[in-house]
């Protein structure tokens, strides 16, 4: 242990000498710490709130960029998807519209028998008669509706995916009648495959619909301001 005595002596003699001088909180020490603050409350925190606004801004600018390069691919993939959904209507149309000639073409030969079966259940089990149409109308009717809602469709309109709901609705129960054949029967076989794959059309039409309507209603909750409370 040091003798307190002796530590005081020395001190004493070192402050005597100059060689120890005790350390004092002069003005000047204030006046330092205040121009350091001043220093750094006008130069430096400007700067480094400057530079962490540059990193937050290139940040964000590059979120930003991989979000449109998000959109912009998948907008492509979106219309290439209507085209290739779309050339189904088109080109059977087409092919109607390049056969139909004078009498109607081979569309109203398949499909005249097919409805004369189709009216007579429907009068048969429901009771009400089906009008008569002339079969050529139908079958133009038919390309009418499969050509322009498929060129709608590809621009994404509603409209063009409600008239290919229209013509799938009508044509569905009549050409693909595969219950008026007994399931031993090859035509059932065919008949339903193609009943199912058109109503699988009709499905994805109905969920691009839904899908339409149900956008600018998801945008305008997310651009709705929220309501300031007191």
């Amino acid at each position: 242990m040091v003798d307190a005595d002796v530590v005081g002596g020395t001190r004493g003699f070192l402050g005597r000498s100059g060689l120890f001088k005790p350390v004092r909180h002069s003005r000047n020490s204030e006046v330092g710490s205040a121009g350091f603050r001043s220093f750094y409350t006008y130069i430096a925190s400007p700067v480094l709130h400057l530079r962490e606004r540059g990193r937050r801004q290139r940040r964000d600018s590059k979120a930003f960029h991989q979000l449109s390069c998000v959109r912009t691919s998948m907008a492509f993939v979106s219309f290439v998807g209507r085209v290739l959904f779309a050339s189904v209507f088109i080109l059977s149309a087409w092919q109607e519209f390049n056969e139909f000639g004078v009498d109607g073409g081979p569309a109203v030969e398949s499909l005249a028998p097919k409805l004369d079966v189709f009216s007579k259940h429907v009068s048969a089990n429901v009771g009400v008669q089906v009008p008569e149409v002339e079969i050529k109308n139908l079958v133009a009717a038919s390309i009418a509706l499969k050509g322009l809602g498929g060129l709608l469709f590809i621009f994404g309109s509603s409209l063009g995916a409600h008239l290919l709901l229209l013509h799938q609705a009508i044509v569905i129960p009549i050409l693909y009648d595969f219950y008026n054949y007994d399931v031993d029967k090859k035509e059932f076989v065919v008949l339903f495959l193609k009943f199912t794959q058109n109503l699988a059309l009709f499905g994805a039409l109905l969920f691009f619909i839904g899908m339409k309507n149900s956008m600018p209603r998801r945008q305008l909750k997310k651009k709705a301001p929220k309501t300031k409370t007191v």
